[in-house]
């Protein structure tokens, strides 16, 4: 199966059918998706901010992560769930968007970063050097940026 066909049938599926025809039902995923993507940036922006230095500077950033954890697992899992539903619901509009393309590289690249370099580098007995804390801090706050950036973008360039 091409990847074009299975656009299409996601785009053809009862669900994308449902938040095509149905005026709630699309925004209200949708919304629910915002609050995922809040959680899962918004506990991941505040460790990035104590790696680079800009606060979070009275506890270690490793108890930050780990209090802040659970809230970054449940944003993800909200996103991983409400993101493939949107899609169905414009499936070959999103299939024709390379924004769309660029942003999912950027989320997977930043996920990926989260679950290696991120929580080892965030982790209680890690060693990391301020600098590096520091160069962690960036790259990951870079990646979110690049991908909501590309988020953004998605709509302008709608064929």
């Amino acid at each position: 199966m091409s990847t074009f066909s299975l656009f299409q049938w996601l785009d053809h599926t009862p669900l994308g059918e449902a938040l095509r025809s149905n005026r709630v039902l699309f925004p209200l995923v949708s919304s629910i998706h915002l609050l995922g993507l809040a959680l899962l940036v918004g506990t991941i922006l505040v460790v990035d901010l104590g790696l680079v230095g800009a606060g979070m500077r009275r506890q270690p950033i490793s108890r930050v992560a780990g209090q802040l954890e659970p809230l970054t697992w449940t944003g993800l899992a909200v996103m991983l769930i409400t993101g493939p539903m949107l899609l169905t619901g414009e499936a070959i509009k999103m299939y024709c968007n390379w924004a769309f393309w660029i942003k999912l590289v950027f989320v997977a690249l930043a996920i990926a970063f989260y679950f290696t370099v991120h929580r080892k580098a965030t982790s209680a007995g890690s060693s990391i050097t301020p600098a590096r804390a520091k160069s962690v801090g960036i790259v990951s706050l870079t990646l979110w940026i690049c991908a909501g950036l590309a988020a953004k973008s998605i709509n302008a360039f709608t064929p």
